[in-house]
């Protein structure tokens, strides 16, 4: 049976709405494998929309849901370094929520660089193929420092399809799972 992952992708034709964070801070408002600011006391917004388990953002970063957080939580392996820092999001149309600012305190180097695609005469991948030595302990990782990427396995992936279709309540409804990546043995 081959092993699948599954590249993780607002579904941008969703109601659910975009976090807007304070004018202050940077577009790169989070970077994977750096030590990130206090941010104790940034707070975000809510607008166009829902709140879903996983938001989009006019800055980097992957906020989740407590509800997305859990699940994730109990697929990490203990040498796994990922933080949830809690972010209030205010909303004018809904109540208040706590979200989580999901960070990988490193860069996992999963890409198998000789068998991926790349856009001619560049570095730049078009469709990368992961290393199955690099991976095969992995149920959750980045592929680069954006904070935009997310890669979960097919057993995570598996679980939230189900909590998508088991409730009613926008949950993991706005994701899309992206293009299949298939690992090289």
């Amino acid at each position: 049976m081959a092993i699948k992952y599954h590249r993780i992708i607002l579904n941008g034709y969703s109601k659910d709405g975009l976090l807007y964070a304070p004018s202050y801070c940077s577009p790169r408002f989070a970077v994977d494998g750096v030590q990130l600011p206090d941010m104790t006391d940034i707070n975000f917004t809510l607008k166009d929309g829902y709140y879903a388990d996983y938001m989009g953002a006019d800055v980097t970063g992957r906020f989740v849901s407590e509800r997305l957080k859990n699940l994730f939580q109990s697929y990490l392996k203990p040498f796994q370094k990922i933080e949830f820092i809690p972010i209030l999001v205010k909303s004018n149309k809904y109540d208040d929520r706590t979200y989580y600012l999901m960070h990988f305190n490193k860069v996992y180097d999963v890409i198998d660089k000789e068998n991926s695609v790349y856009i001619a005469g560049t570095d730049s991948i078009i469709k990368p193929v992961l290393d199955y030595h690099k991976i095969k302990d992995l149920d959750i990782f980045n592929l680069d420092s954006f904070c935009t990427s997310l890669v979960v396995s097919e057993t995570v992936g598996k679980e939230m399809k189900k909590k998508k279709d088991d409730r009613r309540d926008r949950i993991m409804s706005c994701l899309v799972f992206g293009q299949i990546i298939n690992p090289k043995k």
